[in-house]
């Protein structure tokens, strides 16, 4: 069974932030895999020119392993780390993964807000729809965020996490009893 829970979105800070929150509320132990990594290598942009891309991967996967060990911890994943191949096993298999879905206009509004050098900003530009379906069909659980303060997206998420568990309590009894 999953034990652990990504929350992942598209706008990074906004979606760290409800991380953080939820964590928090919850008590369980929150990890940010870009920071981690971050701190055992120091640079990652010079790790990826030296060793190449995939070399970067594996570690994320190497990270997310790690962070499988730990019991009822809930992880910041940003969209790039959903896309790497060696990661999706390990998410598949032990995260229950949460996507934040924001309306494009509060999307564009958060992003904003993030201080972005002018390329990152560049290429945000016309991300939204095909990320948000990519998202949308790739994640257990999806929590809209239409007019919804952080605390009101906060409590859906936890909601949501226990439907979640009740759909799988009911079709592994379901396996069970053969029907």
């Amino acid at each position: 069974m999953k034990n652990c829970i990504c929350i992942t979105g598209l706008a990074g800070k906004f979606t760290e932030n409800i991380t953080k929150k939820l964590a928090k509320e919850l008590d369980l132990y929150y990890a940010n895999v870009i920071n981690m990594l971050e701190f055992d290598i120091i640079d990652i942009r010079n790790t990826i020119n030296i060793c190449g891309l995939d070399y970067y991967k594996k570690l994320v996967a190497k990270k997310l392993k790690e962070l499988t060990t730990y019991e009822n911890d809930i992880v910041y994943l940003n969209y790039y780390i959903l896309q790497y191949s060696e990661c999706r096993p390990v998410i598949r298999e032990k995260f229950i993964t949460i996507y934040l879905d924001l309306p494009e206009q509060r999307y564009a509004k958060l992003i904003e807000d993030e201080n972005l050098t002018e390329l990152e900003a560049k290429l945000e530009k016309g991300v939204y729809k095909p990320r948000n379906k990519h998202f949308s069909s790739i994640c257990d659980i999806i929590v809209k965020c239409k007019n919804k303060s952080e605390t009101d997206i906060v409590n859906s998420i936890k909601k949501e996490i226990i439907n979640y568990y009740k759909k799988v309590e009911r079709y592994e009894n379901r396996s069970k009893s053969g029907k």
